[in-house]
């Protein structure tokens, strides 16, 4: 959604610029509407409609040949 990198959005947290909650796992959690206020305040684009979903996938490691 920004097309930032993890670290772009710890350090806006920590300067107070993006503010983050979180979760019970200690994961940040932003709500769409700061991270919307933060695009169009860096981009100064209109808002974009619908919701937007972030996923992580997790790619196994090749088994050790023995």
């Amino acid at each position: 959604m920004l097309g930032v990198s993890t670290r772009t959005l710890r350090r806006d947290t920590q300067q107070g610029v993006l503010p983050d909650r979180r979760s019970a796992g200690g994961r940040r959690v932003f709500s769409v509407t700061e991270l919307e206020d933060v695009r169009r305040r860096r981009e100064s684009l209109p808002p974009i409609e619908g919701v937007v979903l972030y996923a992580r996938g997790v790619v196994a490691a090749p088994a050790l040949r023995g």
